[in-house]
């Protein structure tokens, strides 16, 4: 066996994740195996193989590219950006008209009176109740597609809408702004002074919420953004190690990541590269957004400023394969990747594949004539326990590690396994359990057939270097049996190598075919 790179390479591989040790029954009494010498019932599609090894090439110059500062041109997809930016949340820009006095907002007339235009403009703050709700003049008129979808509500729908409580409606109601602290900017043309009880004021109305709260990440004053620039140019270099990164000012934001709102990272697409380009996004949360709802639809106003960009470069395998070696193990000083030249990781790939192709090949040629109940019982316990540990990773990254309690199995398995219920859940688990040990019977009966069933302490230590259980010796990482046997279990540990070598002898003896299409 060959290391392989296991991030890209182990997921090809069909190899057993359950635990019941070696197979001592006559496994011919529960499984017929096909012919797999026969080239027409078992062989490998040529095409597959080719865009697997082309794939993983791609993705390997892709995850480690060489970074490098950009000085010139525009900020473009791939880049990332290091920024300094700071929100604003409009609640109201637009025209309208408001009969001073009658604005229905408390401390609203009050403020507005007190205020004194200026050439027709008038500023001042007004900190919000907290059972604040959208006052009529400040509300965005309907969009025609929302007009219609209301003129299309039936009668029924109607006479529900109207019975609900005055009190839910306000509860609903309630504004994101509720409690906060805003600032208004009322524009009337020729206006001068102070406004009067019933003066009616044909306005443009520009209220807001700067530095919303949650809407300032990393921002900084001119004067702190100015100081640490001129810090972080006085101590980079362009070798960019991890110290130096670390010491690079302002958020660190891939272009194309998609790790903010719509149109913010767009936005930023064409900006200059100069440190300190100002840049203005005009933008909207989703509707719905889902990391708070009461931001829903809600117009917002980034004021960016891009401090530094570099560009990620694919190196070429073929050439470069050594700097490509010196980024992974950089990145993790214990992966598991010690091929010469980018032609031995090509082949690498390229047996992974034949393996996995070779191996579903004969696993729907051969027929379960039944199953070892005691077997079949760990192999649906264990695959659903990898199902759960799963699922719970999903929630958990997904916000879960806020959670004060665990969630239920049921939920996990309908929110995030897209089941629609628990039976449907298990009739996936009992399939796929009885897929895995009809697979792992077969593989077995043909390593006995071939004389493969013998593991050598090499066997076992290159298996435990392709797993990532390694240990240094001599200051280069190597297999560690010891780790593999902890993990897998003795028995389960030979079953797994066993299982490797029946699928690298299927992989060795399958023909390699273009299959027409």
């Amino acid at each position: 066996m060959k290391k392989f790179l296991t991030v890209a390479v182990a997921l090809l591989l069909l190899i057993s994740m359950v635990g019941c040790g070696t197979f001592s029954y006559n496994i011919n009494n529960y499984v017929k195996v096909a012919d797999y010498k026969d080239g027409k019932i078992v062989f490998i599609d040529k095409d597959k193989v080719d865009k697997t090894v082309k794939d993983a090439i791609k993705e390997l110059v892709e995850t480690y590219p060489e970074i490098k500062d950009k000085t010139s041109g525009k900020v473009a997809d791939g880049d990332t950006v290091y920024i300094y930016y700071a929100g604003t949340l409009i609640l109201f820009e637009g025209e309208t008209t408001l009969k001073v006095g009658e604005s229905g907002v408390k401390g609203f007339d009050e403020a507005l009176k007190k205020a004194e235009f200026k050439d027709g403009v008038a500023e001042f703050t007004l900190k919000l109740a907290d059972d604040f709700t959208i006052p009529a003049f400040a509300k965005k008129p309907a969009k025609e597609e929302d007009k219609k979808d209301e003129s299309k509500e039936d009668d029924k729908k109607a006479a529900e809408a109207a019975e609900t409580s005055k009190e839910e409606t306000k509860k609903e109601e309630v504004s994101y702004f509720a409690g906060k602290t805003t600032t208004i900017k009322i524009t009337v043309e020729g206006k001068n002074g102070k406004v009067t009880d019933g003066e009616e004021l044909k306005m443009t109305l520009r209220w807001t919420e700067p530095n919303f709260e949650g809407g300032v990440y990393d921002a900084e004053t001119e004067k702190e953004a100015a100081k640490k620039e001129e810090e972080a140019e006085a101590s980079h270099s362009h070798s960019h190690s991890e110290e130096e990164e670390e010491k690079r000012p302002g958020f660190e934001l891939e272009i194309g990541s998609d790790s903010f709102i719509d149109g913010f990272e767009d936005g930023l697409i064409g900006a200059s590269v100069a440190a300190n380009t100002k840049v203005t996004l005009d933008l909207t949360f989703p509707n719905p957004y889902s990391q708070n709802t009461k931001l829903s639809g809600v117009d917002v106003e980034f004021a960016v400023t891009i401090l530094s960009v570099t560009e990620a470069i694919e190196l070429d395998p073929d050439t470069q394969w050594d700097e490509i070696k010196a980024k992974i193990f950089e990145e993790d000083e214990d992966a598991v990747f010690d091929y010469a030249n980018a032609d031995e990781y090509r082949k690498e790939v390229e047996l992974a594949k034949k393996m996995e192709l070779a191996t579903t090949k004969i696993l729907y040629a051969s027929e379960m004539k039944k199953f070892p109940v005691s077997d079949y019982d760990d192999y649906k316990q264990n695959y659903d326990n990898y199902m759960y540990n799963q699922l719970y990773m999903q929630w958990f990254y997904a916000g879960g590690y806020y959670a004060s309690t665990a969630p239920t199995k049921e939920y996990l398995v309908t929110k995030y396994g897209g089941f629609k219920s628990m039976t449907e859940y298990k009739q996936y688990v009992a399939d796929n359990a009885g897929l895995q040990l009809k697979r792992d019977l077969i593989l077995y009966q043909i390593a006995k057939n071939e004389g493969l069933t013998e593991v050598t302490d090499e066997e076992m230590i290159d298996f435990a270097y392709d797993m990532g259980y390694t240990e240094k010796v001599d200051g280069k990482n190597v297999g560690d049996k010891k780790a593999l046997i902890e993990a897998y279990g003795k028995d389960e540990a030979k079953k797994a190598v066993v299982l490797y070598k029946a699928q690298e002898y299927l992989a060795g003896i399958a023909p390699v075919v273009t299959v027409e299409k």
